[in-house]
């Protein structure tokens, strides 16, 4: 790793920080998904996890700064968990380029330093992603149950997405990754359907169309919610075209790297 590298990963490390624990202009509650969350919490009775927990902190007057603070902590197990695991697919370079580039965001630290659901869901539903690719790769009982665990926790926090999200990219591995096969004992359909199950049981667990999610204080005008996204990822558009084509490109030859790369990408827009 050059000395310019080291400076400019040290710099990204250094604004990830202040992104997340400097309020900047947030320093009151956001009157949007925000507010709707909290103040959904305020009263309880509700089995959702993201409203449960703040449900918690608010009984005991926990200010504005502890009501954020989970997600941001989740945000950076976030960063160091995918390093960790990303190590073994993808080497250490691409490993640890890909959490900067996550610490680096300028839309991710940004939600993550907030009382919203989507930071509590973009957590969950990227380690299972992870741990769907480690067993894949790696059958044991560990990524087994990471695995469940995590999509399990995904789901209760968005059900819809994280069972799409998910069911979309091990359909596509099974049928397209060398070692497909495999993620046919995962019996990955099934966790989907028993957390469905238990959520209709106890009416409750959560739904996307829940008022704690930003992209609904965006229906009205869902291209103004796109260019946010869009704004989140600029600075690396260049970069992130010409991956998708170069992939698009190996995957017609097979390759094992692109496979997987392309099925991140499906999982995500789906």
């Amino acid at each position: 790793m050059t000395l310019a590298l080291r400076v400019l990963l040290g710099i990204a490390a250094l604004l990830c920080v202040a992104g997340l624990l400097i309020m900047n202009d947030l320093t009151t509650i956001w009157p949007g998904a925000e507010a709707a969350l909290l103040a959904a919490s305020v009263d309880g009775g509700s089995n959702w996890l993201p409203q449960l927990l703040l449900h918690q902190l608010l009984a005991v007057d926990t200010p504005l700064f502890g009501l954020r603070l989970p997600s941001v902590l989740l945000f950076s197990v976030l960063l160091v968990v995918s390093y960790l695991w990303s190590k073994p697919l993808f080497g250490h370079m691409t490993a640890l380029l890909t959490s900067w580039l996550l610490a680096a965001s300028l839309l991710l630290p940004t939600l993550a330093k907030m009382a919203i659901a989507e930071s509590y869901a973009v957590v969950f539903q990227w380690l299972t992603m992870l741990a769907l690719l480690r067993f894949l790769k790696q059958p044991t009982l560990f990524w087994r149950l990471s695995f469940y665990g995590l999509w399990a926790v995904a789901l209760w926090v968005q059900f819809l997405g994280s069972a799409l999200m998910l069911l979309f990219m091990a359909v596509y591995l099974q049928f397209k990754h060398k070692e497909g096969k495999r993620l046919v004992g995962l019996y990955f359909w099934l966790v989907p359907v028993v957390v469905g199950g238990i959520t209709w049981a106890i009416n409750g667990l959560g739904y996307p169309l829940n008022p704690g999610f930003a992209y609904n204080h965006w229906n009205s005008n869902p291209l103004e919610f796109l260019g946010y996204n869009i704004l989140g990822v600029l600075p690396f558009c260049g970069f992130v075209l010409a991956g998708i084509w170069e992939s698009i490109q190996r995957v017609k030859k097979k390759e094992e790297l692109a496979i997987i790369y392309v099925a991140l990408l499906v999982g995500a827009l789906v």
